[in-house]
């Protein structure tokens, strides 16, 4: 039995879409099991909703008709409100030991945490939020 170059490639490409059509099968197999599971579904749909906050969140800090606008909080000026606040309460020590060291702890924004958050870290965040393990 001789093949002619036309019935080779006809086999060729019946082995081709059946390999492919197998392929795609056991893909989706997979992804049923994996991706889209219920639980993987509910998950992902908890992380857009904790990204639309933070969405929304950082949106008002640059909004100028918000309450929550960055050039509204003076962020400084309480902090030099509360170092004087605590010279003032331990002045006479101060002034005996010459050193001074304040106890602030500046508070930080949206957009501050936002920034100092690392891939990793924000899935934790979301986890967290979603009342997941890490």
């Amino acid at each position: 039995m001789q093949l002619s170059l036309d019935e080779i490639q006809k086999v060729a490409q019946i082995a081709f879409y059946v390999t492919l059509a197998v392929v795609t099968v056991l893909t989706f197999l997979r992804a049923k099991k994996g991706l889209l599971s219920n639980v993987n579904t509910e998950y992902h749909k908890k992380v857009i909703e904790r990204l639309d906050t933070l969405s929304k969140a950082l949106l008002d800090e640059y909004d100028l008709d918000s309450p929550n606008h960055w050039s509204k909080h003076l962020l400084a000026g309480d902090a030099v409100r509360k170092i004087n606040k605590q010279f003032l309460a331990s002045k006479e020590a101060i002034l005996r030991e010459g050193k001074f060291e304040p106890e602030y702890q500046p508070t930080r924004t949206t957009s501050d945490s936002l920034v100092c958050c690392s891939g990793s870290s924000l899935i934790h965040l979301f986890r967290k939020k979603a009342g997941k393990r890490p």
